[in-house]
Order: C-alpha cells, then sequence, then structure tokens
C-alpha cells in the first residue's frame, strides 16, 4: 500500500501487487483521486495514523494496536533490543495505561492525540469497528480496550500459522 507521495522508485522496484492511497490535504492527491472517483485518506502524519484511517474506511470489524507506546516507557525510545534504546527527554506528558504519568515528545504527543480523535470521529458516525490496545504499556489510547495479546487472542480463531 502507498501514498501518492511515496517516493516513485518504490512503487517502480516493488514487484508484488500494489495499492495506492490517495491523501486528504494534498491538491496533487486530491485532484486524482476525484477523477478516480476514489476515497481519500487522512493520513496525520504517520504510518499508524495513515493504517488506522484505511481500517476506518473499510470498515474493518476490529482494530488491533500492537508496539503503540507513544511515550518514553522507562525513559526509552524503543523497547529493548529494538533499533535504538537512546533515553529521551520528554517534551510533555500524557496518561499510561497503568493510570501513570509517562513522558512524550511533541509528535508523538500529536500522534496520540489525532488517533484519540479519529476514533471519537469513527464512533460518533456509528462505526462498529472494536479498537484494542494490545501494546502492554505505553499513552492510554480513549476509545479503545486495552487487553493483553494473549487475552485477545484466547478464544478467537487463529487464522494463519506459520508452517501451515
Amino acid at each position: 500500500i502507498l501514498l501518492s507521495t511515496s517516493y516513485a522508485h518504490v512503487c517502480r522496484d516493488y514487484l508484488g501487487d500494489k495499492y495506492l492511497l490517495c491523501q486528504k490535504g494534498y491538491r496533487e492527491a486530491e485532484e486524482y483521486a476525484k477523477e478516480k472517483s476514489w476515497k481519500l485518506v487522512k493520513t496525520g502524519g504517520s504510518v499508524v495514523t495513515t493504517a488506522l484511517d484505511l481500517c476506518i474506511c473499510c470498515r474493518a470489524k476490529e482494530v488491533v494496536f500492537l508496539g503503540l507506546d507513544l511515550a518514553f516507557t522507562d525513559g526509552k525510545t524503543h523497547h529493548s533490543g529494538a533499533y535504538s534504546e537512546e533515553l529521551q527527554t520528554a517534551t510533555t506528558q500524557v496518561l499510561d495505561v497503568y493510570g501513570n504519568l509517562v513522558g512524550t515528545s511533541g509528535n508523538l504527543a500529536m500522534y496520540h492525540k489525532w488517533i484519540e480523535n479519529r476514533i471519537a470521529e469513527a464512533i460518533e458516525k456509528g462505526c462498529q469497528i472494536k479498537f484494542y490496545d494490545a501494546t502492554e504499556g505505553g499513552a492510554l489510547v480513549q476509545g479503545t480496550e486495552v487487553i493483553s495479546l494473549q487475552e485477545l487472542l484466547c478464544g478467537k480463531e487463529v487464522i494463519y500459522e506459520p508452517g501451515n
């Protein structure tokens, strides 16, 4: 899935199926979408915000956030063993899933608010999507049900198992 503003060589070099999204707020994308009678997506400035809007537009039954920390849990940018673990100085604070204040940056706080607002907007418009946060830590995202991944999967049909 590519945004219309993606680097052209990504589209050219990737040989698999491709799907183009046109984003609201970008004039050329809006014009192209209008010509094709396509819907626009709200991007919100992040991959996760774009993916959320796509799920809402496609009327997904459930949206599950995994690894959506949106904060500097333990003062780190990423979980232990991930790409980077450097300590960060927070510029603002948000409530975490345990009811404590946790530091975050301005851009993460912006994505956090955008996600909460988009979920609230969808619910207000009658959306029947269940929103789950199975991150098991990080910023509390209003409109989601905080649940462990184990609890979420327990009793649900397994769609795919590696090796099958």
